[in-house]
């Protein structure tokens, strides 16, 4: 479900709200060991991913200049853990679990749109995401850690009806480091996962719009 509501107190700020529920995921499939056959089978999890919440501010300044302003709160403490479990041999008998305890949390974003002339307008924003990982139970799996997104792009009007986008990304995140016990044991009495990953993005785009 997605709820929206936009509030313009003037002619040139819009202020909006927007709620999207969660939603429910039965997941399934089939699991194969090389070494096992007979543990060979069907599997299945649920997962509920998170609801979330934003609040964006949006007000033309000048002729030429537009500020814009967001806030997102999500529940990601909604994956707690993912269990895996059998459907065909022993159904429900657990295959294993993936421990997460991800925590809520809030992405701030500013931005700005330059207008020089009728044709062309200009953006840039900047936008800090904070991870909802923790060092305890971050995993290689998706070693995620706390991103500052830097945006920039423009947009060329063709004709009236007709606009052409070009964008820029870069997301510049923080080392991860992940310290996890070997499957099958809860502490690292028989060993542990040590290590660090460097990560960062770069995301390139082009967009036409046609109105008819």
């Amino acid at each position: 479900m997605n709820v929206g509501v936009i509030f313009s107190p003037s002619q040139s700020t819009r202020i909006g709200a927007h709620f999207r529920s969660s939603i429910d995921y039965r997941l399934a499939g089939d699991v194969r060991f090389s070494a096992a056959p007979v543990g060979n089978g069907g599997v299945a999890a649920d997962l509920r991913v998170p609801e979330s919440f934003s609040l964006s501010l949006f007000s033309a300044v000048s002729p030429r200049w537009e500020i814009m302003g967001d806030l997102t709160w999500t529940r990601w403490s909604r994956l707690d853990r993912l269990d895996i479990v059998r459907t065909t041999v022993l159904p429900g008998a657990p295959v294993t679990s993936f421990i997460l305890r991800w925590d809520d949390t809030v992405r701030i974003s500013i931005g700005a749109n330059y207008k020089p002339d009728a044709a062309w307008k200009f953006r840039l924003g900047v936008a800090y995401d904070p991870t909802p990982t923790n060092d305890l139970d971050r995993t290689p799996r998706l070693p995620d850690q706390d991103r500052l997104w830097v945006a920039a792009g423009a947009q060329y009007r063709l004709s009236k009806t007709s606009t052409l986008d070009f964008g820029y990304a870069h997301e510049f995140i923080r080392d991860a480091s992940v310290n996890v016990p070997v499957p099958g044991f809860a502490t690292c009495a028989a060993g542990c996962l040590n290590g660090r990953f460097e990560n960062k993005a770069d995301i390139v785009s082009v967009q036409l719009n046609l109105a008819f």
